[in-house]
């Protein structure tokens, strides 16, 4: 019943994406899976000895330490829920430990070569070569997600300000600035779609 409850909180409450949903439902369902077998218990029962027992025997079967730590982050929310509701006196998350996973670093192209590309690619000085080099563009200079960038309005860049609302993760805002250089190759953009 817990695990319900919860799912209703992260998609209502919390309003998580339905990809995100569906990773903490296969991860607890995982849990939930291990714990009736080997324990004959239900998660919100589950005693801090028996949740390492199930990551340990994650790592044993070869789940990465990335993955291990996901699920720990699902089973963390989990207690913290329920501790939060008064359904346990004792979260035993507080004794679990997470696994060290070697840091990657971020992969990023140079400045020079980002600007060889915008030198040697031809944009046609047509409203299709405008929105193309501002894809570009925006990418580069604001950094955004894929999907930030598909689901930009007219109405979330402020021209004036020089700033983009950008809808993240989990429907997080956040403000990005522009650039003038930005700020001109989005106004040309306008201009040329305004004639179509």
């Amino acid at each position: 019943m817990e695990l319900a409850e919860f799912y209703k909180y992260l998609e209502y409450e919390k309003r998580y994406s339905p990809n995100t949903l569906i990773s903490y439902q296969n991860d607890l369902q995982q849990f939930a899976d291990f714990i009736s077998s080997e324990y004959e218990s239900q998660p919100a029962s589950a005693s801090s000895s028996q949740i390492r027992s199930w990551l340990s025997d994650l790592m044993g079967r070869g789940v990465s330490p990335k993955s291990v730590n996901r699920k720990i982050s699902s089973l963390k929310s989990y207690y913290k829920f329920l501790e939060s509701n008064n359904k346990i006196a004792v979260n035993p998350m507080q004794k679990v430990t997470s696994p060290k996973t070697g840091k990657k670093l971020p992969v990023f192209v140079s400045e020079e070569k980002m600007q060889l590309l915008f030198d040697e690619m031809e944009f046609e000085e047509d409203f299709p070569g405008a929105r193309n080099r501002l894809i570009l563009e925006m990418f580069y200079v604001t950094g955004m997600r894929l999907a930030e960038l598909i689901s930009l309005k007219h109405k979330d860049v402020d021209l004036p300000s020089a700033q983009i609302k950008v809808k993240g993760k989990g429907n997080k805002e956040r403000v990005i600035p522009m650039l003038t250089p930005l700020v001109n190759t989005y106004k040309k953009y306008l201009s040329l779609k305004q004639d179509i």
